[in-house]
C-alpha cells in the first residue's frame, strides 16, 4: 500500500473510532435515562453523564488532531474560529475549490465518469482568476487535460451550470468531430471526445468545525 492510502486508511480509522465513541456514549445516557424513568433498577445517572462526557471530549479530541494535520496549528482563539477548508489527499486547495489534475488518460466521456465518482465535475472555469489559475498550473503539468466544455447541437457548454463564455477561451480547432475541449501549457483547443487524456476535476471544499484549543492539550 502506498504512503498515501495508508494515511487515508488512518484517517478513516481514527475519524470512525470518534463517531462511534459519541454514538456509544449517547446510546449509554438513552438506555439509562429510560431505566430510571421505568424504575427498573437504580442507577448513577451522574456517573454515566460523566462518562459520556469523558468519551465526548476524547472524540473531540481526536478531531482537533485532524484539523491541526490538515489546517495547521491556530495562531490563536480568534484563528480557531476561523473557517478551515480542505481537500482530498493529491487534490489541489484553490479559492473554495478542490481541483484534481489526472496522471493516467481517459477519453472525455470516462474522464467526466471518474469525476462523478468522486463526486465531483470536470472543471468549469466560470471567472477569469480560474481561468488564470488553470493556465498557470498547466505549465507545472504536461499534456493536455479535458475540461468540462462540449458542444451540444453546436453550441459550447459547461457541465455544471453556467461558467464563463467559450469566446472568452479562444479555442483553437474547429474541426466537425472536435465536439470537447483540452488545455495545455499555451492553450486551450478542441478535441475529439474519443481520444485519450488526461483530466481535470473540481468540486467544493470540506470544512472542519470549529474546535477550542483547549481540548487539544
Amino acid at each position: 500500500m502506498s504512503l498515501g492510502g495508508a494515511v487515508i486508511v488512518l484517517l478513516a480509522t481514527v475519524m470512525g473510532l470518534a463517531i462511534l465513541r459519541i454514538i456509544y456514549a449517547y446510546s449509554s445516557v438513552r438506555v439509562i435515562s429510560l431505566e430510571v424513568s421505568q424504575g427498573s433498577r437504580p442507577v448513577c445517572l451522574g456517573s454515566a453523564q460523566n462518562i459520556s462526557s469523558e468519551l465526548h471530549g476524547s472524540a473531540m479530541k481526536t478531531l482537533g488532531k485532524l484539523r491541526q494535520y490538515f489546517c495547521g496549528e491556530p495562531e490563536s482563539e480568534e484563528s480557531e474560529q476561523t473557517r478551515c477548508e480542505y481537500c482530498p489527499l493529491r487534490w489541489v486547495l484553490h479559492q473554495g475549490k478542490c481541483y484534481y489534475f489526472s496522471e493516467e488518460k481517459r477519453d472525455w466521456h470516462g474522464s467526466t465518469r471518474y469525476c462523478s465518482s468522486r463526486m465531483a465535475s470536470l472543471a468549469v472555469v466560470d471567472s477569469e482568476e480560474e481561468k488564470t489559475f488553470i493556465m498557470n498550473r498547466m505549465k507545472m503539468e504536461k499534456g493536455y487535460f479535458w475540461l468540462g466544455l462540449s458542444k451540444v447541437a453546436d453550441k459550447w457548454l459547461w457541465v455544471a451550470g453556467a461558467g464563463l463564455p467559450p469566446e472568452k477561451f479562444q479555442v483553437a480547432g474547429g474541426s466537425d468531430n472536435h465536439n470537447c475541449v483540452v488545455c495545455g501549457a499555451d492553450e486551450v483547443m478542441s478535441e475529439s471526445c474519443f481520444n485519450p487524456n488526461k483530466w481535470i476535476c473540481e468540486k467544493a471544499t470540506k470544512e472542519f468545525p470549529a474546535v477550542k484549543v483547549d481540548l487539544l492539550d
